[in-house]
């Protein structure tokens, strides 16, 4: 999101701006170009160039800890991510890593219940950055093993998140 920033800085738009305008479109899923819709009257010259060749990049944006997670654990694995399914879609084959997918799954429910409604029964682990889409899950579906990542965060939470596990990177524990 900070290079997505820097595409609609260039163009004098504030953090503030930015920061308003994002949460409003997150909300039915993201999509930059939407984004910079409520911005702009017109798409400035550049805009949707300068944001393919970050989506381009994808790859670069992959922690090392989840492409070795993805390579080297046998079993199966699946994308679910909350957007806008062009902008989602566009940013994970992109990135190189669908090779190592069962499936990419693009959902509209911010809290995914839909997608383990539809995944039925069997032993599944989710791991999300998101306490509460963690607490939905694990109300919704108690045997699916919740984990929640907190990338540079303090591990201690409050006992209101009912992650199975808490970890920073994949390193932190053996699936």
């Amino acid at each position: 999101m900070s290079d997505i920033f820097v595409a609609f800085g260039r163009r004098g738009v504030s953090r503030d701006v930015f920061d308003i305008t994002y949460q409003k479109t997150k909300e039915s899923g993201w999509n930059p170009i939407c984004q910079a819709g409520l911005i702009f009257n017109k798409l400035p010259d550049g805009f949707v160039d300068d944001i393919e060749r970050i989506f381009s990049d994808s790859h670069k944006y992959i922690f090392d800890d989840a492409l070795v997670f993805l390579k080297d654990n046998p079993t199966s694995k699946y994308i679910l991510s909350f957007g806008d399914k062009l902008t989602q879609l566009k940013k994970i084959e992109r990135a190189g890593i669908t090779s190592y997918l069962d499936s990419v799954n693009i959902t509209s429910d911010q809290s995914k219940k839909d997608f383990f409604g539809r995944l039925g029964g069997g032993r599944t682990m989710f791991i999300d950055d998101k306490p509460k889409v963690i607490n939905t899950i694990k109300a919704n579906f108690p045997g699916v093993f919740c984990v929640l990542m907190r990338r540079g965060l303090d591990l201690t939470v409050s006992p209101d998140i009912h992650a199975d596990a808490i970890i920073r990177t994949f390193a932190d524990f053996n699936i």
